[in-house]
């Protein structure tokens, strides 16, 4: 009775698993690939089924194998052999014939080295390939494996990674700073989104003590950091610079806090901060050099004195003054987004599924985003889409939105058109979309189209109503 698989995705991990018939192999790390502990099997003709760099890689070796043995190889026989393995990077193939005991050895290739992904994520990779395996997709390896099958261009799994959920990454800073290595924007932003959401939370996490100086910068100057005050972004600054004051050996006071946090301290505004605040719990811990101070009580006394607003500054304010768009009314009920498509002649052209998206804008404490995407080949489809990656939370609410696309000419009509229903986190309403042909929008008889500039610019009005839970899902 065979013991063998019943079903194709079965015998395929087997074949994974086991290595059967495998004739490629992957050493992973730095260093003399003797030294190597861990190897991976695989076959050819599977990778190269799926990747074509794996295909352009292996008919090169191929190409090269196939010359060198016409070079060398001319007038010698053909025997069956009986393989064993040597560990000396060898094979060792044994053959008798009439009369005579022959030993051959061939060189056997030797192991692809990958020193740029690790092993647990290019297994997660062959995986995909032999059967549509997720299962090694997990919340450490998400970025190594997105990584990965950018470079070997494998866009299922790339679309399987970057829509990996942001709320089950283990540290989403560290995540964050991955995908920047590697850029990965898109899935950066998704990081970001999720930070800023949650950031009072978040930044009282061990995580945030582990980032570095850069990602420190990039948050505090972020707009959209859903905190209560700039005070608390205060505290969570000294908490990180504390944190590399003690890990050099350093006291934790002023200057050395000033030196750990660097550009990061002018992220924070202090001009939106009370003036009491400030005079009470700024100024004393001696971080802030004396103009710096000078400069932000001088912006106090113009913001009393609007009618002379220069007639008492006198030292230069050194930090934004602009307020956060978090501190805008976040539930708001309505937006404007304005997506503008650069090098739309470009865009055109791309793969079906490439994707172009609006800032993010919340609306009823929920962000949003309006998204265009080519599909069918000359098709482009614009939608709403929430762009909330609380996943266990079920919502609807419902909306309509309008969109335009503004004539390039006076005179001209623009382009208006619209919907409405009932949208909700991770669910994708497909009759929100509106689908127009490339050819269309870009025709010159309805001047949609900037041509000079490769432009197009939408513009969307959206109303969201009060969300409800959803419980049919």
């Amino acid at each position: 009775m065979s013991t063998k698989p019943n079903l194709l995705v079965d015998r395929m991990k087997l074949l994974l698993s086991t290595g059967n018939g495998a004739d490629v192999h992957f050493a992973f790390g730095e260093g003399d690939q003797q030294q190597q502990k861990e190897l991976l099997s695989a076959h050819k003709t599977i990778l190269m089924a799926a990747s074509d760099v794996f295909e352009t890689m292996f008919r090169f070796d191929a190409q090269n194998a196939a010359t060198k043995h016409n070079a060398n190889g001319k007038g010698r026989k053909k025997i069956r052999f009986n393989w064993s393995f040597n560990w000396n990077g060898r094979k060792k193939r044994q053959s008798k014939t009439v009369g005579q005991s022959v030993v051959l050895y061939s060189e056997v290739p030797s192991p692809i080295l990958i020193t740029d992904i690790d092993a647990d994520a290019f297994n997660a990779m062959l995986g995909f390939i032999y059967a549509d395996d997720l299962s090694a997709l997990n919340r450490d390896n998400v970025i190594s494996v997105l990584y990965a099958a950018r470079k070997y261009n494998i866009p299922a799994l790339v679309d399987a990674c970057s829509d990996f959920p942001v709320t089950k990454l283990r540290n989403v800073f560290l995540s964050l700073a991955q995908a920047h290595s590697i850029r990965e924007e898109a899935f950066a932003l998704r990081c970001l989104l999720y930070i800023d959401q949650n950031a009072d939370k978040l930044f009282k996490s061990d995580g945030f003590i582990q980032i570095d100086q850069k990602t420190l910068c990039e948050l505090l100057d972020r707009d959209q950091l859903m905190v209560k005050d700039e005070i608390s972004l205060w505290h969570t600054a000294i908490r990180w610079a504390d944190a590399q004051c003690r890990q050099n050996g350093h006291e934790c006071f002023g200057e050395n806090r000033r030196a750990a946090l660097g550009p990061a301290l002018y992220k924070i505004r202090f001009p939106l901060m009370p003036e009491e605040q400030f005079t009470d719990q700024i100024v004393p811990t001696g971080v802030l050099t004396g103009d710096e101070v000078a400069g932000v009580f001088d912006h106090f006394r113009a913001e009393k004195n609007r009618a002379q607003p220069e007639a008492d500054v006198q030292y230069p304010l050194q930090f934004a003054a602009q307020r956060r768009s978090s501190y805008v009314d976040p539930n708001k009920t309505n937006g404007t987004f304005i997506l503008k498509i650069e090098k739309f002649s470009e865009f055109a052209q791309e793969k079906n599924g490439t994707k172009r998206s609006s800032e993010i804008m919340f609306i009823r404490g929920i962000p949003w985003q309006i998204m265009a995407i080519k599909e069918a080949d000359d098709d482009l489809y614009f939608y709403i889409q929430c762009s909330d990656d609380r996943t266990d939370s079920k919502w609807k609410c419902p909306y309509s939105v309008t969109y335009q696309i503004d004539a390039q000419n006076k005179g001209n009509e623009h382009f208006v058109f619209g919907t409405g229903g009932h949208i909700g986190t991770n669910f994708e309403c497909r009759s929100c979309r509106h689908r127009h042909g490339f050819w269309y929008l870009m025709s010159e008889y309805n001047d949609w189209y900037n041509r000079a500039e490769d432009t197009l610019t939408l513009r969307a009005d959206v109303l969201i109503g009060e969300p409800y839970k959803d419980t049919k899902n």
